[in-house]
């Protein structure tokens, strides 16, 4: 892998050109997942190369405030076997995230990551 493809748990806590630090929880920021200024084009050539169920959180692209998820999948279930969902951060006083189209609302990354992959 390319050095400026390597996965660092301590690149997501010390970009804050992003604005990450104000965004995400304290509790998923050093998660080995959560790499918020990777670029989409990284995500997608890092995780081409990974077992089928990996994944990668970063800042959205096209939605301020929202991450998006990426997730390798099978190629019967997309033609890349990459899949990106995008994650909404809620303005309200609970300010969960929640997956766009979904009710279900959590308190912080991590534990949206923990219900989906149990």
């Amino acid at each position: 892998m390319p050095p400026d493809m390597t996965i660092s748990s301590s690149s997501s806590s010390s970009s804050s050109a992003a604005g990450s630090d104000d965004v995400v929880d304290a509790e998923s920021v050093n998660e080995p997942w959560y790499q918020p200024t990777m670029p989409r084009e990284h995500v997608q050539a890092y995780l081409a190369d990974q077992e089928i169920g990996a994944f990668l959180i970063r800042l959205s692209n096209s939605c301020k405030s929202c991450f998006a998820l990426s997730i390798r999948v099978p190629y019967f279930a997309n033609q890349n076997g990459i899949a990106h969902y995008l994650i909404i951060r809620s303005s309200g006083p609970t300010r969960g995230y929640k997956l766009k189209g979904v009710e279900k609302e959590f308190k912080t990354l991590k534990s949206l990551v923990t219900h989906y992959s149990v």
